[in-house]
């Protein structure tokens, strides 16, 4: 599932492996650093970045034979935020990819439009070449 926040901090103690991110395709297991957080980019970051950063679809995966502990910390706007690309991103040459919206409008959405089969298409600018 893509994320809709800003970022996500992971941190998978042990050594076995949950989080996967999906590539070209195919799920990919992130192996768990002992030492290290992963930090993954959410849709409204990507929107702000004006593309520059990726969010990444992810999803857990359990192990039923191996416990495992992960800690996240998920970082949001306020829900009352107009989200759009960061003004020092947009010129001429690089104009806005995404629209402007208000966070909570794209989150009380979201979820529905996923189930639905409806991707966050409907944010991006179709500019002619």
């Amino acid at each position: 599932m893509l994320s809709v926040n800003l970022f996500t901090i992971l941190l998978q103690a042990g050594e076995v492996p949950g989080l996967q991110v999906l590539e070209d395709g195919k799920w990919l297991a992130v192996d768990p650093l002992p030492t290290a957080f992963v930090i993954t980019i959410g849709y409204v970051f990507q929107v702000i970045s004006n593309g520059k950063l990726k969010s990444v679809d992810q999803r857990v995966v359990t192990n039923s034979k191996v416990a495992r502990t992960t800690v996240g910390i998920c970082i949001f706007p306020s829900s009352d935020s107009r989200i759009e690309p960061a003004k020092d991103l947009v010129d001429k040459c690089h104009p806005p990819l995404y629209k402007s919206f208000i966070c909570k409008d794209f989150s009380d959405t979201y979820i529905s439009e996923i189930i639905n089969g409806i991707t966050t298409e409907r944010y991006k600018l179709h500019l002619s070449e």
